[in-house]
């Protein structure tokens, strides 16, 4: 609904998509045509449930949609305007967090399913989507900031990480500390003294504060990271991952030039714990999804994406810093998780990599070559 809206204010403020999809080069405009025939071709002839298939193909085509628009509003917006944007990402990530927070407080039957507790999310687990997007913009802003600001951003990435150990995930700590280091390596004001403070504050102290708060089941709680490597078996310990893993490999051996379409996972490979619509990593996702020669269009069309991003990064705007985070917090994130099927983190990772590349003033709005 929020991309839908967006993709309406964005007409209203003279966002063009067929202009834009003629301003790109020949190599984009082919990928992305081949991408989206393919993937509603295989929804509607191929896939096991074509109904839902086409609806979750629908959304992707949404989701495309926004990232288009996103890149053209963060082109055509001035450096005033692009400042603003990361910093009420954190704000309204916070507010999640808190209002999260004053629910878990708030009082609750004692049959009360706190594994499925809502706030914009089927599974406790998925707060962890929002906390990585949050606190990876705070320490962005942080590191980009005065010293007063940086102390609050730093405090507010605190804050996130402790309510994300809280509910038990571990992802979210793996893709924050996978995504710093990607912007200690490609962001100078990440390696200052300010930098570090707001890198090395939050996943420590954040962890250090989740301890003594109570654990309502369970699967909350830090200790539940400690007691989850002492299950046994290997797939147990990876959160039964690994047989998910195999199943997905299974059926896309059985169907691998062009899958079965998206959301289909659950029906042609079902898992001993629940029905998941997704293996849990990205790349047997695209497979299955839309078999070698999908992911091989996907592949083309990221390797252009990253050309294009690298030479923004190499102009080092500080305004990027927080969608970089960002934007490799959830990749790294969707490698062992749905961070790249759920809508709400494809919408933040689309987000996050539009604004890098429509932050290239050099050039016109998304003209990859």
């Amino acid at each position: 609904m929020v991309e839908i809206l967006f993709l309406g204010i964005a007409a209203f403020a003279g966002w063009r998509p067929v202009q834009q999809f003629f301003s790109f080069s020949f190599s984009l405009r082919l990928l992305l045509t081949a991408i989206v025939a393919l993937a509603f071709a295989v929804a509607a002839l191929r896939a096991p449930n074509p109904s839902g298939s086409l609806v979750w193909t629908y959304v992707s085509l949404i989701q495309l949609l926004f990232g288009l628009a996103v890149a053209w509003m963060v082109h055509a917006a001035d450096a005033e305007t692009r400042a603003l944007v990361w910093p009420a990402i954190a704000y309204g990530c916070w507010v999640y967090s808190a209002m999260t927070a004053v629910f878990a407080l708030l009082p609750h039957p004692s049959n009360f399913d706190w594994q499925y507790f809502g706030l914009a999310v089927s599974n406790v687990r998925q707060v962890g989507f929002y906390m990585a997007v949050g606190t990876l913009s705070a320490i962005g802003c942080a590191a980009s900031t005065t010293r007063s600001k940086a102390l609050l951003y730093t405090a507010a990435a605190t804050s996130m990480m402790t309510l994300a150990f809280w509910t038990g995930s571990r992802g979210a700590a793996i893709a924050t500390i996978a995504a710093i280091s990607g912007g200690l390596l490609a962001f100078p004001q990440m390696r200052t003294l300010q930098g570090a403070l707001a890198t090395s504050i939050p996943i420590p102290l954040g962890l250090l504060l989740s301890v003594p708060l109570p654990r309502p089941i369970a699967v909350f709680g830090a200790s539940r990271m400690v007691e989850s490597l002492q299950v046994g078996s290997a797939d147990a310990i990876s959160g039964f991952r690994l047989k998910m893993w195999e199943s997905a490999w299974r059926a896309f051996l059985q169907r691998p030039w062009i899958g079965y379409g998206e959301g289909q996972f659950g029906i042609v490979a079902p898992q001993p714990q629940a029905v998941y619509l997704h293996p849990h990593n990205v790349l047997l996702q695209s497979l299955v999804q839309w078999g070698t020669i999908g992911t091989a269009l996907c592949l083309g069309l990221a390797a252009l994406a990253g050309r294009h991003i690298r030479s923004v990064l190499n102009d080092g705007p500080s305004a990027v810093l927080p969608a970089f985070l960002v934007c490799v917090g959830l990749f790294v994130f969707s490698l062992y998780d749905g961070a790249l099927f759920h809508v709400y983190p494809v919408m933040m990772f689309g987000f996050a990599l539009a604004f890098i590349i429509g932050s290239n003033r050099q050039q016109q709005a998304v003209r990859l070559s």
